[in-house]
């Protein structure tokens, strides 16, 4: 994901996915040549599963939902 806007606040570089700075085509490249030599990527996918799990769920979406109509009234 390029390093800018949410991508950055979503991915955690090389934890839950990869970061690279837009413009920047060897650092693209570098990192997917790193994803093809990977012999496994399970634990960057299962990491990624289980924040978005975490933060995107039904319950979070009510919770934050609840609280914005509640501020309003």
């Amino acid at each position: 994901v390029s390093n800018t806007g949410a991508g950055k606040e979503l991915i955690e570089h090389k934890k839950t996915g990869f970061l690279f700075n837009p413009n920047n085509a060897e650092e693209l490249a570098s990192i997917l040549h790193d994803l093809w030599v990977m012999e496994d990527i399970g634990h960057i996918t299962k990491a990624a599963q289980t924040f978005a799990e975490q933060y995107f769920n039904a319950s979070v979406h009510g919770e934050a939902l609840k609280k914005n109509i509640m501020q309003c009234i």
